[in-house]
């Protein structure tokens, strides 16, 4: 008895030796993560100290045709920063078939209204050519000619293309690179945003999913069993082909912008909700809904009060691991987000996250616009872990106010 004794705690020795290794090991690894992306990034936090959070200006602006809407009879043409007033009309031109439509046209910053003077047939092939001297509003130039073609049919704009590059690159007003001031507040506003859009549109979905396959479909049904086994095959595909199937059917519909990132986004997140969700409703013990229907209770009536209760911290951890993986999501993102250095003001405005502004940037960076990128990591890092100690803080929150209300009642 004495040797088995000394068997086991040999081995429980062993087990903790291995075990407590493995966790400094751990802390050893992310002390080391955080500390060289500090010493990489000191050059840039010496010079901008926090003005790097909030400054907006990266000294790089693009001309750029964004998008091309049919509404109400009339063209509207989007660019992504605002136009000169003077001259645009002799800039821009609008033809069917080849042959020149009179119109009237209209500037709103960086919209631009073409109303033809005629009634647009319900079907034909429309032509915008926008010419290189177009000029936004400090004066930069398009820098090359654009030409914009859209089929019409039943008044619906279909396979509209864009001819050559629609690129023109404004510099700005300095290219010392010592004079330069890096900000990251449009690329924290495009994480965090198409973040919690995709969240919100992929969360309910999810929810949904997970109670009827776990509550509403027959436990033998090949149904239910082939589709679960489907969404954990669907969470498991490379985000890259997410990004490609919004590149190739999204985008062209949609714009690259931030509402298409963000649908993207929840599309790519959706399986994974719905696998983690699943996992924490099917952790609620039979019993407590065996009580509930013994009550006399519907369906309806078990899942609100007994089974979600039940469920709440899984449920909210499931959330906060969709957020996270939906925060650091790069490839797909950066392939239809539209990757301009500005704030995002609506779900058509094109925007940057910080995971796709280093995918597009680090490989030509170097010196302090390195140091920046290198710092704009760090800064991720912190929000994931904002984001995840404040989903701590509010499922602490929700189980102690439902602890409080069971001792009231």
């Amino acid at each position: 008895m004495d040797l088995n004794m000394s068997k086991k705690s040999l081995s429980d020795k062993i087990t903790n030796s291995l075990s407590l290794s493995a966790t400094i090991l751990f802390i050893a690894l992310v002390v080391l993560l955080v500390s060289s992306l500090l010493w990489n990034s000191s050059s840039s936090i010496q010079r901008f100290g926090l003005s790097f959070f909030t400054s907006t200006n990266w000294n790089v602006k693009f001309l750029e045709l964004s998008r091309v809407q049919l509404k109400n009879d009339s063209f509207y043409v989007t660019f992504t920063v605002a136009l000169q007033e003077d001259d645009f009309n002799a800039l821009v031109s609008l033809s069917s078939d080849g042959q020149k439509i009179e119109h009237s046209s209209l500037l709103s910053r960086n919209s631009l209204v073409l109303t033809p003077l005629n009634p647009i047939s319900d079907n034909g092939d429309y032509t915008i050519n926008l010419a290189s001297e177009l000029k936004d509003e400090s004066g930069y130039e398009l820098g090359q000619d654009i030409t914009w073609t859209g089929t019409l049919k039943n008044k619906k704009l279909i396979k509209p293309k864009i001819l050559g590059s629609q690129t023109g690159l404004i510099r700005g007003p300095t290219q010392n690179e010592n004079e330069r001031h890096f900000g990251i507040l449009p690329f924290i506003m495009g994480t965090v945003l198409s973040s919690i859009i995709a969240l919100f549109i992929a969360f309910p979905i999810a929810m949904a999913v997970a109670l009827y396959l776990t509550e509403f479909s027959h436990p033998d049904s090949k149904f239910a069993k082939t589709f679960a086994i489907l969404i954990d095959l669907l969470a498991g595909i490379p985000s890259i082909i997410f990004g490609l199937w919004g590149l190739f059917f999204i985008v062209p519909r949609f714009g690259a912008n931030l509402g298409t990132a963000s649908l993207v986004l929840a599309i790519m997140i959706m399986p994974y909700a719905a696998s983690l969700t699943k996992e924490a409703i099917s952790l609620v013990p039979d019993k407590l809904k065996q009580a509930g229907f013994g009550l006399g209770a519907s369906r309806y009536k078990v899942i609100k009060t007994i089974m979600l209760p039940y469920a709440r911290s899984g449920i909210i951890a499931g959330m906060l691991l969709t957020l996270g993986r939906a925060l650091g999501e790069t490839l797909a993102v950066t392939m239809v987000i539209g990757n301009r250095n500005q704030i995002p003001t609506s779900l058509s405005d094109p925007a940057q996250t910080i995971a796709s502004l280093i995918a597009n940037e680090y490989g030509e960076a170097s010196g302090l616009k390195q140091s920046a990128l290198i710092e704009a990591g760090f800064v991720l890092i912190i929000i994931t872990l904002v984001f995840s100690l404040l989903g701590r803080f509010f499922i602490r929150y929700m189980n102690d106010s439902h602890q409080k209300n069971e001792v009231i009642k």
